[in-house]
């Protein structure tokens, strides 16, 4: 049996509202920037603090962050 221990860190703060739109940026730049093979744990541990708030950050500004990137669903617009 393979017992693997994972924690977590809080990089930023964000609201409730663009959490959809947040994860789906960290999946992409993770697809994005990951080496051949690379877990998604492996690679947070190796991307820096700084990269993944630089990237993140313009999502977590909801009153300029463009509307069809925070709603989905209802809208049904694309989202990036």
């Amino acid at each position: 049996m393979r017992v693997a221990f994972a924690s977590g860190r809080q990089i930023l703060s964000v609201p409730a509202r663009p959490i959809p739109a947040i994860v789906r940026e960290l999946l992409l730049f993770y697809r994005e920037a990951r080496q051949s093979g690379e877990s998604f744990n492996a690679w947070v541990t190796r991307t820096p603090d700084k990269a993944i708030v630089e990237r993140l950050k313009p999502l977590a500004d909801v009153e300029n962050a463009p509307a069809e990137i925070l709603w989905i669903g209802a809208t049904r617009k694309r989202i990036r």
